[in-house]
């Protein structure tokens, strides 16, 4: 082996060293440097450079570049970890896991609910089915309030008895029966209050329970609109009545005892007119039955009217579709001798809440 510090090897190119004219050997880097090279990646040409090829790691200048891209920025725990490709657009939910962010089925957090979604067209069917969804998946709300609902009644109407019977036996307690009528009256619309706002929170929130009762009820608006409408219900009903009084009177006039075919004709008149009346108050039910709902919505005495009276036009036919379910849940309700009434009414009125919300423009739970 060539001593490179032979003097005679020195000699013999010119002082610059063994073969390379200045430039050293080609094996220069092995034989001076004591160091060999290795196959680390900081022994590559161009680390440190930005350069990430060949699907090798990021190198250290280029890694603050790329930490918003591959760690905890889009990709990591920020959008695409639990934000919009995790458990966001791609995950559960519809934006991310976020605190006040929808989570699955639109509503915050772990709520299994169906998503809800903006309806294209209100369907009376979809708010029955969601009804009753609703009623046993908030069982310990809408199945023990009904229950609770009755027993309040039933004692209200026993407190009511005990004067109406004293009245009957003795002519006495009239006065305590008037204000027992009206007190009743006065609690069974604070009732329905309660219960039609508690219906509207339950489609706008699924979380709702017993403490939501009482909330964000504008009273005096919604007990205005009630005494408007139950005196418009008077004045429909006023008219009927009137024929079947006349009717009543017209079968004994003259003294005479009325034939059989007397009585018939009469009792015959009677139902006639009933029958009317109810199809007048049937064809005008989609024009008011949601101006409570608009008024303890919030939308103000004079904007209840107006509200509940737009959706009543605009959607008459699915209103009267609503109502004819109604009257079939009704007939159930006879079948199971009231029964089912603790079932079917907490269903009717969150139906009718769901229809409420799909008329006004949503968004609703999915049925």
């Amino acid at each position: 082996m060539t001593n490179p510090f032979d003097d005679s090897n020195r000699d013999a190119n010119n002082g610059q060293g063994p073969n390379d004219n200045g430039q050293g050997s080609n094996n220069s880097g092995s034989e001076n440097n004591p160091y060999q090279p290795t196959n680390h990646p900081e022994d590559r040409p161009g680390y440190g450079q930005g350069q990430n090829q060949g699907g090798g790691l990021p190198s250290y200048g280029d890694y603050s570049s790329q930490q918003n891209q591959g760690g905890f920025g889009d990709n990591g725990y920020g959008q695409g970890g639990y934000g919009q490709v995790g458990y966001g657009q791609g995950g559960y939910g519809a934006a991310g896991y976020q605190e006040g962010a929808p989570g699955y089925g639109g509503y915050a957090g772990y709520d299994q609910q169906p998503p809800a979604y903006q309806p294209t067209k209100p369907s009376a069917i979809d708010a029955l089915k969601w009804g009753f969804k609703a009623t046993f998946s908030n069982a310990k709300l809408w199945i023990l309030g009904a229950l609770a609902f009755f027993a309040v009644s039933f004692g209200v109407a026993m407190l009511m008895g005990v004067p109406a019977a004293i009245q009957e036996n003795n002519g006495q307690a009239g006065a305590a029966v008037s204000v027992l009528n009206i007190l009743s009256m006065i609690v069974s619309m604070v009732l329905a209050l309660l219960v039609m706002r508690l219906a509207l929170f339950q489609v706008d929130d699924p979380r709702t329970g017993w403490n939501y009762l009482g909330k964000n009820i504008p009273w005096l608006p919604t007990i205005g609109v009630e005494i408007v409408i139950s005196i418009i219900g008077a004045a429909v009903v006023m008219v009927p009545m009137m024929g079947i009084l006349a009717a009543t009177v017209g079968m004994g006039a003259g003294g005479a005892e009325p034939t059989e075919e007397d009585v018939f004709a009469a009792v015959g008149t009677v139902f006639g007119i009933l029958f009317v009346m109810m199809l007048i108050m049937f064809f005008i039910q989609p024009l008011i039955m949601f101006m409570s709902w608009a008024a303890i919505d919030g939308k103000g005495f004079t904007g209840a009217f107006k509200v509940g009276f737009n959706i009543g036009k605009n959607n008459y036919g699915q209103l009267l579709v609503f109502l004819l379910l109604n009257f079939v849940c009704g007939i159930g309700i006879l079948i199971t001798l009231g029964l089912g009434a603790i079932v079917i009414g907490p269903a009717l009125m969150l139906g009718q809440a769901h229809l409420y919300r799909q008329c006004t423009g949503g968004p609703v739970p999915a049925a």
